[in-house]
C-alpha cells in the first residue's frame, strides 16, 4: 500500500510543479503520455522543450515504480524514486526559469 501511496504523492508532485504556473490555460491533470501530449498542444508548448521531456521522463519513471514495487526488485523501486525525485528537482527550476 505504501508503494502505491508514493507513486500517487509522486505524480501529485510533479503536477503541482507543472500547475503552479498560471501561465497555461489548461493545468496537466496526468502524466500519461497522452496528457503530456494534449497539455502541450493547447497550451502551445513546444512538444521538444525540457519541460516536456522531463515530464515524459517521470511518466517513464512512474510507470516504473508501478510495475516494480515487490520485494525482490525493492532495490530498482528505490533507484526510480529517487530518480524522480531529481526529476522533480529539475522540472520545477525549467517551470520557474520561464518566467
Amino acid at each position: 500500500m505504501s508503494e502505491f501511496t508514493n507513486r500517487v504523492e509522486a505524480q501529485r508532485r510533479l503536477l503541482k510543479i507543472v500547475n503552479a504556473k498560471k501561465k497555461h490555460g489548461e493545468e496537466l491533470f496526468s502524466l500519461s503520455d497522452s496528457a503530456i501530449q494534449r497539455w502541450s498542444s493547447v497550451n502551445g508548448v513546444d512538444p521538444s522543450s525540457r519541460v516536456v521531456d522531463l515530464l515524459k521522463k517521470a511518466s517513464d519513471r512512474v510507470f516504473v515504480m508501478a510495475n516494480h514495487s515487490d520485494a525482490p526488485i525493492a532495490d530498482e523501486y528505490l533507484l526510480t524514486v529517487e530518480e524522480l525525485c531529481h526529476i522533480g528537482d529539475e522540472l520545477k527550476e525549467v517551470v520557474e526559469s520561464e518566467g
